[in-house]
């Protein structure tokens, strides 16, 4: 079982961090700054908010004066990295909002300790032109935590992130920074901008199809980076998508047989298996995927898309089995009912079933 996110912030962890304000010869209260942090809301703060806590108990035992406190921060960054290293830029999202340029540069030399795309993000909503004008700088710098900096702390939909609205409405000022990493020499790099048009296109499918087939093409890289930002479109069967990436609508193509489990039992897995005949695909490539439409309560169905495998077609028949399971997880909830389940060529639905997810006997 996977450990939850927020457990890297423990004791271990606390007698590092004061180990490190001491080495800064900080004068404070370590016992005092102990209880602070392990309050008795400590137990019950999910990860961004037991960072934002920390932040606020830092405040307390690092000098007032903003600009003093910024050297000790950075020096203590050092000794910290991943996870609990993105304390640090959430100091700065919290107090250097009116010490711009001083932030900023901070925030560059954070990053390459974990990532500071969180903390940015209300520097380029207080001034984006300036920012991104900063960030478009940085796309050019030798460190590819830096680079990478530039393209995911602009996502207009980050994850865990405040949303950037006005990117979100108006994602032209984005296109520099996009057109400057596109074949980036860093995978690491590359997924950024692949997740960045991607958030886009959820907003703007056109201006990012207008973006791919400019670039698509031009490197191995930049097509990597072109059919992973599409991902969600390619998964809505989107045709123009589905034409530049290379996928042929599937005229011809024969289910010769079909078979779903009639039922499934809540924490079980469904089974399906297909015959395909792709006579009419060899030397085409070929996307299979399977949808399921989920039963919510008081709502339409969740209809959700899973890949099965890509291949280029080298043989006319070809068989597919595949279980999905509905063990439960923290992002789905299940409700028992009929549900519906597609199978997909080059994302055009060939068939489908019904099937009912029943409650798991005792």
């Amino acid at each position: 079982m996977a450990i939850a996110l927020r457990l890297v912030f423990d004791r271990v962890w606390l007698e590092k961090l004061i180990l490190a304000l001491q080495e800064q010869r900080i004068d404070f209260d370590a016992d005092d700054f102990r209880e602070k942090i392990m309050s008795e809301i400590w137990d019950e703060l999910v990860l961004k908010q037991r960072i934002r806590h920390i932040t606020l108990c830092l405040s307390e035992v690092l000098p007032v004066e903003y600009n003093d406190a910024l050297p000790l921060l950075e020096a203590i960054a050092k000794t910290f990295s991943g996870l609990p290293h993105l304390v640090f830029p959430d100091f700065i999202e919290r107090y250097g909002l009116d010490a711009p340029e001083e932030s900023l540069a901070a925030l560059m030399r954070l990053t390459q300790g974990s990532s500071s795309e969180f903390a940015i993000r209300p520097f380029i909503e207080n001034n984006q032109s300036s920012v991104l004008g900063l960030m478009l700088q940085w796309t050019q710098h030798s460190n590819a935590h830096v680079r990478r900096l530039a393209c995911e702390g602009s996502r207009p939909r980050l994850p865990w992130g405040r949303a950037l609205v006005a990117l979100k409405v108006h994602p032209d000022p984005l296109r520099p920074i996009l057109d400057a990493l596109r074949s980036d020499e860093s995978l690491y790099v590359r997924k950024s901008v692949a997740n960045n048009l991607n958030d886009i296109s959820k907003d703007h499918p056109g201006w990012v199809l207008d973006w791919c087939t400019q670039w698509y093409g031009q490197s191995v890289e930049t097509d990597w980076v072109i059919k992973h930002g599409l991902r969600t479109l390619l998964k809505q069967g989107d045709a123009r998508a589905l034409s530049l990436i290379g996928y042929q609508k599937p005229n011809g193509v024969k289910i010769e047989s079909w078979a779903v489990d009639s039922e499934v039992m809540m924490g079980q897995k469904i089974g399906f298996e297909a015959t395909l005949n792709l006579e009419k695909l060899i030397g085409q490539k070929v996307r299979l995927e399977y949808a399921i439409s989920f039963v919510r309560k008081q709502s339409s169905p969740y209809r959700k898309v899973f890949k099965i495998s890509e291949f280029i077609a080298i043989t006319a028949i070809k068989n597919v089995y595949k279980r999905h399971d509905f063990k439960a997880i923290s992002t789905r909830t299940y409700c028992t009912g009929k549900h519906k389940l597609e199978l997909l060529v080059n994302g055009v639905v060939m068939t489908e079933s019904d099937f009912i997810l029943c409650e798991k006997r005792l």
